[in-house]
């Protein structure tokens, strides 16, 4: 893509950076608040931060205020970060990126299940010895997988 006016980094450079990629597939087309890409991101409040600076000075992002909300602004792509956007849609990364957040949100909410089962259940579970019927289950079921792969 080159190098954007006002910059000496390269926006290929810049899209490398962690959470660069992130934070365009989700800033919304009508623009995002930071606490919404903070919250969205897979990537820390600093990083967000970090990234949305680093747009703006390389014109992928641009900062506006937002109507009737006093100093609040939002954030929004620019012509060249609507281009990179479009480019993204195509390939179906912005997609992918949202459904892989779908999934781990997902993820985490079966964990936080987990813990609380294990948690009422934790004096019952016995896998120590070779001869317990659920040990033995589970190295039947590891090596069916590996000889699978």
């Amino acid at each position: 893509m080159g190098t954007n006016p006002g910059s000496d980094t390269p926006v290929t450079d810049y899209l490398e950076s962690t959470g660069a990629v992130e934070l365009l597939c989700e800033i919304e087309p009508n623009g995002s608040q930071f606490t919404h890409l903070a919250q969205n991101a897979p990537i820390s409040r600093a990083t967000v931060s970090t990234r949305l600076q680093e747009g703006e000075e390389l014109g992928v992002f641009e900062q506006y205020e937002i109507d009737g909300r006093g100093t609040s602004h939002a954030y929004r792509l620019t012509e060249t970060g609507a281009t990179i956007r479009l480019y993204l849609d195509h390939l179906g990364l912005t997609e992918r990126y949202h459904i892989l957040n779908d999934l781990q949100d997902e993820f985490d909410s079966r964990v936080g299940e987990f813990q609380g089962w294990l948690e009422e259940n934790e004096d019952d579970i016995h896998l120590s010895t070779a001869d317990d019927t659920n040990y033995q289950n589970l190295n039947r079921y590891t090596l069916q997988v590996e000889r699978d792969e």
